[in-house]
């Protein structure tokens, strides 16, 4: 199955339970009369390659989830950040 499938709604009724994005791209389908009104969408169709459209959806998501300190000031991380030196040492 390659990235410009979601044009064709067999795969994507079939596989939508089973993977997010294509999950969504059912949902943009039952409610507008096409894809082409999520522009983001269409242009993942013509990468042709699974890997690709993942590494740049994590590049997209980190600049504009994790990279907004509104967002990102509300995420518990534990021991992978840590709180800078307190005022009382």
């Amino acid at each position: 199955l390659r990235p410009k499938a979601i044009h064709d709604n067999e795969p994507v009724d079939e596989l939508a339970n089973d993977y997010m994005y294509l999950a969504c791209v059912k949902f943009i389908n039952s409610v507008c009369l096409s894809l082409y009104v999520s522009p983001a969408v269409v242009v993942l169709t013509s990468i042709k390659a699974w890997e690709k459209v993942s590494a740049g959806m994590m590049e997209v998501y980190a600049a504009e989830v994790l990279g907004k300190l509104p967002v990102i000031q509300h995420f518990l991380f534990g021991s992978i950040l840590h709180e800078g030196p307190s005022a009382s040492s």
